[in-house]
Formats: structure tokens, C-alpha cells, sequence
């Protein structure tokens, strides 16, 4: 008996873990770029590992990650923002609005299988093309991707990438770069025309 009261305990505590986990919305109220200040979230509330991030439209700026979180569930970005600070795991994948252009300079770990999908992502540098650092740290996780635009992804670790469309390309340094791009947008010029250091993977 006492073993079945722990083990219901246990699962009691489990679920509402995940009956508490919800989706933080930024507001910026809070007047400074910071995520660990809480007015500049809705209703004042810090997300916490297990939550969604949303970053609405029409807030657009520099955002410093600088929580202790370890892990969200999804991120969406409806706005040309751009993310720094420490690294985050998420395990149920990131959207990017339509026609928004995002860079996130942060790492990403991806320890799950999970899509991204959305119009351009890269990394710390608006206008220009570093690429977002994104680290499979589960050698079983696949990430699909559905670009709608060009994303730059400077890929680490043994996981598997599915592009729903797009081209990969591989650094001649031997580290592995997306570049993916709309099937219905994309221009067939060689990245070797433009800097020859990218190489095509048949």
C-alpha cells in the first residue's frame, strides 16, 4: 500500500506539471529588453521549463534571453525579433509568422523529434546571414523544416534533418549548414557562385 500511495503521488505531481505548463505571451511593459523581468510578460507571470513563448506582432526588438529556463514546448515569433542570451532546448518546435523575417542568435537544442516551419530564420545579425546554432542533443530526434522563405541553420550533433523543401548545403569546413529555401521561390543559382566555400549535397 504504501508503494501505490508514492507511485500515485508521483503521478499526481506529474500532472499537474503539465496541467500548469501555458503559453507566455511578451508584452515589453516591462520597459527593458530582459526575459527574467515579469511585466514584460502577460499578467506579470515568468514563464518556467515546460511553456510555450509567443512574441506577437507589432513588438518587434532585441530580447535577451537571460532565465535559467531549460526547456519550452514551442516558440512563436510573429515579428521581425531578435533573440540573444542563453541557450533553450524546445521540444515542440518553433513557427515563424508568414511574411516575418526572425533571427535568433541563442543556441536551440533539439532533443526531440519536432517541425519548424515559417518564412526566414537565422541568427544574431538582421541583414545579413549568420545562421541560428541549433544542437541535436538526441541522436534518435528528427527535425523537419518547411521554410516559406530562406533559413540559415548551423546544424551540430548526430540528430536527422527532413526538409519538407529546400536545399542543403554543406560548409567545405565540414560543418553542416542548411540552407533552405521555398521550393516555389527558390532561384537554382549555385551557393558556390556566390561563395565558394558552400558546397551542394546531392
Amino acid at each position: 500500500m504504501p508503494r501505490l500511495v508514492v507511485l500515485a503521488l508521483g503521478l499526481s505531481i506529474v500532472l499537474s506539471q503539465a496541467a500548469e505548463a501555458a503559453t507566455r505571451k511578451w508584452t515589453g511593459a516591462g520597459g527593458d529588453s530582459a526575459w527574467d523581468t515579469p511585466s514584460n510578460w502577460e499578467n506579470g507571470i515568468l514563464p518556467v521549463d515546460g511553456d510555450s513563448l509567443h512574441f506577437p506582432a507589432g513588438l518587434a526588438a532585441p530580447l535577451l534571453n537571460d532565465t535559467s529556463l531549460s526547456f519550452i514546448d514551442h516558440l512563436w515569433i510573429d515579428d521581425g525579433y531578435q533573440l540573444n542570451g542563453n541557450p533553450i532546448e524546445i521540444r515542440d518546435g518553433i513557427t515563424i509568422a508568414p511574411t516575418v523575417s526572425a533571427y535568433v542568435g541563442l543556441e536551440v537544442r533539439v532533443a526531440q523529434s519536432q517541425h519548424w516551419t515559417g518564412a526566414k530564420l537565422g541568427g544574431s545579425d538582421p541583414g545579413g546571414t549568420s545562421s541560428l546554432n541549433v544542437v541535436f542533443t538526441d541522436a534518435s530526434a528528427v527535425l523537419s523544416v518547411s521554410a516559406a522563405g530562406t533559413w540559415y541553420l548551423f546544424v551540430q550533433g548526430a540528430g536527422e534533418v527532413s526538409l519538407i523543401n529546400g536545399v542543403l548545403w554543406r560548409h567545405t569546413n565540414g560543418s553542416t549548414y542548411l540552407y533552405v529555401m521555398n521550393g516555389f521561390q527558390y532561384v537554382p543559382v549555385p551557393m558556390e557562385s556566390l561563395d565558394p566555400t558552400w558546397q551542394a549535397i546531392p
